[in-house]
């Protein structure tokens, strides 16, 4: 599976969104090591197992406001997918399903003394990380939210894959010209 988290656009990898591309190398720069590399453009609906963990970012949608008379406002809602290889981590401890707690632990592993989400998470860098470049924003102002869902995919990603999967809903905000507009 090629890896997207190369910044070129060329005629072999397609279109790479510059807006996941920007969260990618944040996620990249300061989330979990173990998922260095694993970061990709779009949905994958079927990956190899052997891919697994694995992030995808997509866009939900786009919302295009009048910020002024010269300038736009665009608010890109995005979904983030950690997929993670349930049967990785089982073990003969019923109490504590291993797959489910390494996908908590990548996403938003907390501190025992003050609850406080962990440096190095993906939550911390979403919550951490709030300009990604010169006029684009994560939205975590205050009437803004960072959803994190988990469920559990048995065969969902096709045969012999159980993975646990968080679904992460931001929204990245860019402020720009109008088309037709130059703002010097």
């Amino acid at each position: 599976m090629e890896n997207n988290t190369s910044t070129s656009n060329n005629s072999s990898q397609g279109y790479k969104d510059p807006v996941i591309q920007a969260l990618i190398d944040v996620l990249e720069a300061g989330g979990p090591v173990e998922l260095k590399g694993k970061y990709y453009h779009g949905d994958i609906l079927v990956p190899a197992k052997s891919d697994l963990p694995m992030v995808t970012i997509a866009r939900d949608r786009t919302r295009i406001t009048q910020a002024s008379d010269l300038e736009d406002d665009n608010f890109m809602p995005l979904v983030i997918n950690v997929l993670y290889d349930y049967t990785q981590d089982l073990t003969n401890d019923f109490d504590v399903q291993a797959g489910v707690t390494s996908l908590y632990r990548l996403v938003e592993e907390r501190d025992p003394t003050n609850f406080r989400i962990k440096e190095g998470t993906i939550a911390w860098v979403l919550r951490n990380k709030q300009q990604l470049a010169n006029k684009l924003w994560l939205a975590v102002g205050p009437n803004e939210v960072l959803d994190i869902d988990y469920g559990l995919g048995v065969e969902r990603r096709g045969p012999g894959i159980f993975s646990v999967e968080s679904v992460i809903r931001i929204t990245a905000r860019a402020h720009t010209a109008r088309p037709g507009v130059t703002i010097i």
